[in-house]
């Protein structure tokens, strides 16, 4: 493949994988009623290494249809900036368990108080 041969293809993964995300994302256009970027849990997997799914997909308002908006060079892109921000990500997953975990705290805290109150 030549250098511009390369070129255009890297030109037209670009759009794709643009276009593809901000559908998924709702910014391509206002009645993008059904667009969602996502990983899921499948909570029924016994295969160790599958427990989440990546959702892309879109529709627009007035149709009942949504479409899926990866393939294989979007999924290879978006894996790829999952990895380059892997530790921003995990951080802000421990930051989100650690606000659960004061919530919960509180609230146990709550509850024990209004015990103590009842049993005065």
């Amino acid at each position: 493949m030549t250098k511009i041969e390369q070129y255009n293809k890297a030109k037209y993964d670009y759009e794709k994988v643009k276009l593809n995300v901000k559908r998924s994302l709702g910014q391509d256009q206002t009645d993008n009623d059904k667009h969602e970027l996502s990983l899921q849990r499948r909570s029924n997997c016994s295969d160790r290494g599958t427990k989440v799914i990546l959702f892309g997909r879109y529709g627009y308002y007035g149709h009942s249809s949504s479409y899926d908006a990866l393939d294989d060079t979007v999924i290879d892109y978006l894996c790829a900036a999952f990895d380059q921000h892997a530790n921003k990500i995990g951080e802000t997953a421990i930051e989100l368990a650690e606000q659960d975990m004061e919530k919960a705290r509180l609230a146990a805290q709550e509850e024990a108080k209004n015990i103590l109150v009842l049993t005065d």
